[in-house]
């Protein structure tokens, strides 16, 4: 079985559009992982302000929310692969203006500044994320899809997992301004790759009138809508994502007020669930012609809510962090089948604008997730809140299953 893992992953990576395209995206990986923990250090040393540091995280989110449906139009229009190298290139040019006010402002006084810059970056991350989700079916076979998504998403996890502590080091070693200016070479880096893949766009899709632009806008959102295997796992991912989003708040209220944990303690508690999902992605490399997709991601979530309600009981890290992990592999597994199926459902012309409004959606859960967490904390008690909401975890896929034939119906 290994064998045959290795050889699926030989096989992708010769793929020479493919290789590029991963190489690309993963340097954006690690840039966007420099970016937020560089500045977010250099806030804390320099204002020492923590509502700063979540104006920073909201300004790189919103434009996602915002714009990312318009962007998936774009997408759908343009050739994707000219559209993510412009907004590489801009994105390393706002960077470049943001180091210019880190390395002259030690006291802080121009963070507002460098907020609204992040706020440019995410303008133009919105406009590049949907590009970058839906080009991967052009270049790899219809057979090869599974696997593809599967290796692309093992190594942002693992990207999500190690990134933030070369950060660290890297800004303990320099300074928040040289690990920026590794962002920049990294997103140049990331331009560079993607230029070496060449994608021709269906000539009925390049249009320059501004009707047309708003007709396939409005025919995307429609597409969502009315076609029901996708609004049905539209609708389960993002409650899910907000469960999810409110039980990380809730479970590290739980390591820290209730299990009592050290810094290292808390440490391994937060890098548990992403080690999880760097196993989960592995193992779906493994598994990519699973059957009745639809039957497995309710299953596969089902059981990370029962592992979520397990947790908090037990006090004993050496027992909760391995039962962490499990919960962050089973909700990767599902999360993956609910972007392959994405992948290989929705027409390759169509693809920008569905991931442009999933990803908005998504966008809008990370905020409602941590609102619910903190409600549900200071009204039912953290250790209450966080069963109950597991429970809700693992409850809402078993419906989504029993009263759902089209999600039933996915093979």
């Amino acid at each position: 079985m290994n064998d045959e893992r290795t050889s699926r992953v030989r096989d992708i990576l010769s793929n020479r559009k493919f290789l590029f395209f991963w190489i690309s995206n993963s340097l954006a990986d690690i840039g966007d992982s420099l970016h937020l923990v560089a500045l977010g250090y250099w806030i804390m040393i320099s204002s020492s302000n923590v509502l700063d540091l979540s104006m920073l995280m909201v300004a790189k989110a919103v434009p996602n929310i915002i714009f990312a449906p318009l962007a998936g139009t774009l997408a759908d229009r343009i050739n994707k692969v000219k559209i993510i190298r412009a907004t590489s290139i801009l994105q390393s040019l706002i960077v470049l203006l943001i180091i210019y006010f880190v390395f002259n402002d030690p006291s802080g006084e121009s963070v507002y500044i460098i907020i609204g810059l992040t706020a440019l970056i995410g303008l133009f991350g919105a406009f590049s994320n949907p590009s970058r989700q839906s080009l991967l079916v052009r270049l790899v076979e219809k057979k090869d899809i599974p696997s593809a998504t599967a290796f692309h998403r093992l190594s942002t996890n693992i990207i999500m997992v190690s990134a933030p502590m070369i950060t660290g080091v890297l800004v303990a070693a320099t300074s928040s301004a040289v690990t920026l200016f590794i962002d920049v070479i990294l997103l140049l880096l990331s331009a560079l790759a993607i230029s070496f893949i060449k994608v021709e766009m269906p000539q009925n899709n390049i249009s320059k009138k501004l009707d047309g632009f708003w007709f396939e806008f409005k025919e995307g959102i429609r597409f969502i809508y009315k076609t029901p295997p996708l609004n049905s796992l539209i609708i389960l991912n993002n409650t899910l994502n907000i469960f999810g989003v409110a039980q990380g708040i809730l479970m590290s209220a739980v390591a820290i007020n209730i299990w009592k944990v050290s810094s290292v303690g808390y440490g391994l508690v937060q890098a548990a669930f992403p080690i999880g999902m760097v196993l989960g992605a592995a193992i779906m490399i493994k598994l990519p012609n699973l059957k009745m997709r639809g039957k497995w991601i309710c299953i596969f979530y089902a059981i990370a809510g029962v592992f979520s309600v397990v947790v908090p009981f037990f006090d004993n890290l050496l027992i909760a962090i391995p039962l962490l992990a499990i919960d962050g592999a089973f909700t990767v597994m599902g999360a993956l089948l609910v972007n392959i199926l994405f992948r290989v459902y929705i027409d390759p012309d169509m693809q920008g604008r569905a991931f442009g409004i999933y990803g908005s959606l998504a966008a809008v859960a990370s905020p409602l997730g941590a609102l619910t967490g903190g409600i549900i904390a200071d009204t039912t008690g953290v250790f209450e809140g966080i069963i109950g909401i597991s429970i809700a975890f693992s409850i809402v896929p078993i419906i989504a299953y029993l009263f759902s034939p089209k999600i039933r119906s996915i093979n």
